[in-house]
């Protein structure tokens, strides 16, 4: 069966559910923690709706397709996420900005947590730097696949600890 979700479709969604958040907290901000697609969501999002960025604090990305990922490159007919998860695409080139100048949300602490060795197979070899980010902090975990990334003792440490001011 094929995938029936996009970034895009879902931007309007992650927005009501952060001001859902802050309204029912009654936070003055948030701090955000997303993995994989949610990643690319949640910057679309914050680009999207800058009201909203400016009450995030700190955004723990984590093995996200920032660059793409070469896993969409024979997928983008099948799931419809994958057309703009595909290196170069009109979503990722549109959300980088020029020459990549916008990567990390501006004004929110971000943290990308990746693979420091091309263990996650979402990002085999060129493609392990995909879930960098300019402007952010970076935590490379070395023999991490991609869901270790978000699970592991020393993932959830590091994204933990840049959370809590560290």
């Amino acid at each position: 069966t094929a995938c029936r979700t996009d970034n895009a479709r879902n931007i309007p969604d992650l927005a009501a559910f952060l001001q859902a958040v802050l309204a029912y907290t009654g936070a003055g901000r948030v701090d955000m923690v997303a993995h994989s697609l949610g990643v690319t969501l949640t910057r679309a999002t914050l680009k999207a709706h800058p009201a909203l960025a400016g009450r995030v604090g700190a955004f723990g990305a984590i093995a996200g397709a920032n660059h793409g990922t070469p896993l969409c490159l024979g997928l983008a007919r099948l799931h419809v996420g994958c057309d703009e998860l595909v290196p170069d695409s009109a979503f990722l080139l549109e959300l980088n900005g020029p020459a990549g100048g916008v990567e990390a949300p501006p004004r929110v602490r971000t943290l990308v947590v990746a693979s420091a060795d091309g263990s996650d197979p979402f990002y085999p070899g060129r493609w392990s730097g995909s879930p960098h980010l300019k402007g952010a902090g970076m935590l490379l975990l070395p023999r991490m696949g991609h869901d270790a990334l978000r699970v592991s003792e020393a993932a959830v440490a590091g994204y933990l600890g840049f959370l809590q001011g560290g």
